[in-house]
């Protein structure tokens, strides 16, 4: 039985995890998941292009069933932000959750272009956060939140390593 299947809330060991498999990313995102608590968070993915920023995303709001398809999802490197409110039919969801951020800051410069998306705001939202060295670390310290940090390193073609902190405040 893969290690992940036994993961209970609060023993996830927040180190490193070897993924071999997207089968195994999904049920890293599940562990995850039933660790963390839930809002309002920032989750930072950090990572070079291809690491599986987006595919651990698609896992989570898999598991938090918020997309009916896979094809409900897209990375939002075009849009910037995709939104994904929670409906009462998402049981998977914590009652005080009411919508999953997902934003690409690839395309930005600076935390001023970030502050003119005017989303970061919302206390009862999860917000998934790719390419955040983009702008100063500094800019995510303003915000009253919970920040976790994923760093995905490639092994090879189906392989990855990822790396789970959380900033204490």
């Amino acid at each position: 039985m893969n290690q992940y299947h036994q993961q209970k809330h609060r023993t996830f060991d927040t180190q490193k995890h070897l993924s071999q498999s997207l089968e195994e990313s999904s049920l890293l995102a599940k562990a995850w998941l039933d660790y963390l608590e839930y809002t309002p968070s920032l989750i930072l993915l950090q990572g070079p292009v291809g690491a599986g920023k987006s595919c651990f995303v698609k896992y989570c709001l898999k598991h938090l069933n918020l997309l009916q398809t896979e094809q409900d999802f897209c990375s939002p490197s075009y849009s910037l932000v995709n939104e994904y409110p929670v409906q009462e039919e998402a049981p998977d969801c914590p009652s005080s959750l009411t919508t999953v951020y997902h934003i690409d800051f690839y395309r930005l410069h600076n935390a001023t272009d970030v502050l003119e998306l005017d989303i970061i705001k919302d206390k009862n939202s999860m917000y998934f956060l790719e390419w955040p060295e983009r702008v100063e670390a500094s800019f995510f310290e303003t915000f009253d939140i919970k920040i976790y940090t994923i760093h995905f390193e490639i092994v090879d073609e189906t392989s990855r390593y990822l790396f789970f902190t959380q900033k204490e405040r």
